[in-house]
């Protein structure tokens, strides 16, 4: 398995298995946003990958990604508040990644944005970033 394949996977099961989360979105917590999808909801964004510029040659990739929180309604509150949660998690709980990949940073929220248009359903991204191993 890739070790961005591994990432996510990892990542999903620390979202899914959180009864803080799951009373602010339910079951929804999805690998990507899928059509009829009803607010609220959480779901991972594009996963970009590139060699890392420490050591380009090596099996090393730094790895940005996005997770996505959506409320229903019109309060941007509720996303708020799962945005927080879900940097919460990940801050507190490091992801077990499938061998052979592995984790060389930690995983750092780099930013939270609201994506919120005027009469929209409210969106909050937040931007995460580590540098991901794979053992030879």
């Amino acid at each position: 398995m890739a070790p961005e394949n591994a990432l996510r996977d990892a990542v999903l099961a620390i979202l899914r298995a959180d009864g803080v989360l799951a009373s602010i979105v339910g079951d929804r917590v999805r690998d990507q946003p899928e059509s009829g999808l009803v607010a609220p909801y959480v779901y991972l964004g594009r996963i970009e990958s590139r060699p890392t510029s420490a050591c380009p040659n090596s099996t090393m990739s730094d790895v940005t990604f996005a997770i996505y929180v959506a409320a229903e309604g019109l309060d941007r509150a509720p996303a708020w508040n799962g945005a927080d949660r879900v940097r919460e998690l990940l801050h507190e709980t490091t992801p077990s990644l499938a061998p052979p990949a592995r984790l060389s940073t930690e995983l750092r929220a780099e930013r939270l944005v609201d994506l919120t248009d005027t009469l929209a359903i409210p969106i909050v991204m937040i931007g995460l970033a580590t540098t991901l191993g794979k053992d030879t």
